[in-house]
């Protein structure tokens, strides 16, 4: 029995992904490929590894228990490139990390730009995805570290088993349309939560600081009307309406322009 690595990596990723279409776009492969890929690895070993119907994709008894032994195969592989790199004695490797889009908006970008300043020869990959499931990716080697609001995580059966780290907290500021009421004169904490709001999906803390700051007691659904996965939408949504939203302060400084905001 013979495959290539390229088709564990293909199946891991549709595994993970539960998409060809996304999992073709991580791989930066055509969907045909990723299909064929599939294909040949389920006739090398001869074992269905998906049910693909239009609406879904989920993996068979056989991809279950291939999936173990491909991730144990791709992680050693993965080692061992990163090894014989630094034999090398060039500075290259890769580094894996597991965020929500809003963490890549706010932190990861800008971190990265004065990564890359130092280290050019290291390729990045980041991964989006549920912060359950990152975590899960941490503990098997996929990932190199991870950046999520663990407070929604405070019982999960993960947290004695990772190291982490706090990050600086950070104030939050109101961001609203220009010509909006709370822009044009004084209000109270309870005049913030008479229009709507808009917020990211995967930030939970900023709604905590925000209702701290304001003295105010909302659940998550009175505080956010519109929900979405990152800081663009929200800003794109208040500018010439009466919403409301919330960013931390070093990224409304970036973004803040004065004839709209």
């Amino acid at each position: 029995m013979s495959f290539e690595l390229r088709h564990l990596r293909h199946f891991e990723a549709v595994y993970r992904l539960r998409n060809f279409n996304r999992a073709a776009e991580e791989q930066n492969v055509t969907q045909s490929a990723i299909t064929k890929s599939i294909r040949s690895l389920e006739q090398d070993i001869g074992v269905k590894l998906f049910d693909r119907t239009t609406r879904s994709v989920e993996p068979t008894k056989g991809g279950l228990h291939l999936l173990g032994h491909a991730e144990d195969l791709l992680k050693r592989t993965h080692e061992m490139e990163r090894e014989a790199a630094l034999l090398c004695g060039a500075e290259t490797g890769e580094v894996n990390i597991g965020s929500g889009p809003y963490p890549q908006d706010t932190l990861i970008a800008p971190a990265l730009r004065q990564f890359l300043k130092h280290h050019k020869g290291v390729a990045v990959q980041v991964r989006s995805g549920d912060g359950e499931r990152l975590l899960e990716q941490l503990l098997d080697h996929q990932l190199d570290f991870v950046v999520c609001d663990m407070s929604r995580y405070e019982s999960s059966p993960f947290r004695n088993q990772i190291d982490i780290d706090p990050l600086p907290s950070e104030p939050v500021v109101l961001i609203c349309d220009k010509d909006h009421p709370l822009a044009l004169g004084a209000c109270n904490d309870e005049d913030y939560f008479l229009y709507p709001w808009a917020a990211g999906d995967s930030t939970p803390h900023y709604e905590r600081q925000l209702s701290y700051g304001t003295g105010a007691k909302t659940s998550k659904e009175q505080y956010a009307q519109y929900r979405f996965q990152n800081v663009t939408s929200c800003l794109a949504l208040i500018e010439g309406t009466e919403v409301l939203t919330a960013l931390p302060r070093s990224l409304a400084r970036r973004i803040y322009q004065p004839d709209r905001h």
